[in-house]
């Protein structure tokens, strides 16, 4: 029984490790000790890519084929509780459906035709995850920092939207004029716009689209324009200008930093140029001045040195008088 309990409790221990940790459940899933946003795999996790959200994308800016299981959508009958199952990529659909102008967006539905017979609820679930905070420090569950916009249609309505079990309320569009079963959905002025900035949390999120449809055909599409936020600059001033000396005649120092687009300033004023950081000892006179670089977007850095500027020394040679040739060495 030993050998056979020893080699279990490995693999259960290599299946802990192999986890990737949700920021937001309060487990420590990959079993390193950290929980949560304590852990740094939850400040390097990358928010998804707005193609993420399109239906039927293969991942690599195209579409996935006909009758294809959706990478990332799936759907429920009936409840949105669930089961769900992946939703399918439809190998036709009517040509009164709005075609998507993105590359790597088509209709998905719960079979590849999308045909049914009865007044039927679908609900479509897409779940990501995002880490604890942006680049700038925001946490990703405070309203406003983490915005989904996403363009929705479906045949026959959009009725309802939720965002980690929350409804969100509202939307413009949501729920359409007249019975739901029979709107106009899918074409392009049936579609909804929709700006989702609410009950988002680091770590798993989920979102669900409900739709309503008549008898003859279901579909739905999803098509995306989120940006992930910025990537922070680094306002590092580059070590070869780092607490340096420069004769005052020496000409220019021309400062540089890791990232652009940031403004440079001296304590000796109008000695350095704002923009490109060229500074010059003239200007400043002799003396110990510090230089900043400041960068303002997308968050706020900054990174600080010195340069001291020095006098020319004074290599003149003094004349002396005549000597002569058997006096003492001078």
């Amino acid at each position: 029984m030993n050998k056979l309990l020893l080699p279990l409790f490995m693999l259960a221990a290599l299946s802990l490790q192999a986890q990737t940790e949700d920021c937001g459940n309060g487990v420590d899933d990959d079993a390193d000790g950290l929980v949560d946003c304590a852990d740094p795999d939850c400040s390097s996790a990358s928010v998804p890519t707005g193609a993420f959200f399109n239906t039927a994308t293969n991942g690599t800016g195209g579409t996935l084929p006909g009758g294809s299981f959706d990478n990332n959508w799936d759907f429920s009958t009936g409840s949105i509780t669930g089961p769900y199952s992946p939703a399918i990529v439809m190998t036709s659909y009517p040509g009164s459906y709005y075609p998507s102008p993105w590359v790597d967006c088509d209709w998905i539905s719960h079979n590849s035709l999308g045909t049914h017979s009865v007044n039927t609820d679908y609900y479509y679930r897409i779940q990501f995850y995002l880490p604890c905070t942006t680049p700038c420090g925001a946490s990703y569950s405070t309203p406003g920092v983490f915005c989904l916009n996403m363009d929705f249609f479906a045949d026959n309505a959009v009725t309802e939207v939720y965002v980690n079990g929350v409804l969100q309320t509202g939307l413009a569009g949501i729920p359409p004029p007249g019975d739901p079963y029979y709107h106009v959905g899918f074409s392009a002025s049936g579609g909804v716009s929709l700006s989702l900035c609410n009950d988002w949390q680091p770590g798993l999120n989920e979102l669900v689209i409900h739709i309503t449809s008549g008898p003859g055909y279901s579909g739905f599409l999803a098509q995306n324009s989120t940006s992930a936020p910025p990537v922070a600059g680094d306002p590092t001033i580059l070590p070869a200008y780092t607490n340096t000396t420069s004769c005052i005649d020496g000409g220019i120092v021309d400062f540089d930093a890791v990232s652009t687009g940031g403004t440079w300033t001296a304590t000796c004023g109008t000695c350095i140029d704002s923009v490109t950081g060229i500074f010059d000892p003239m200007a400043a006179g002799v003396g110990t001045y510090t230089v900043t670089y400041a960068l303002t977007v997308p968050c706020p850095a900054n990174d600080t040195t010195l340069i001291t500027v020095i006098d020319t020394a004074d290599a003149t040679i003094n004349p002396v008088a005549p000597v002569c040739a058997n006096a003492a060495p001078i």
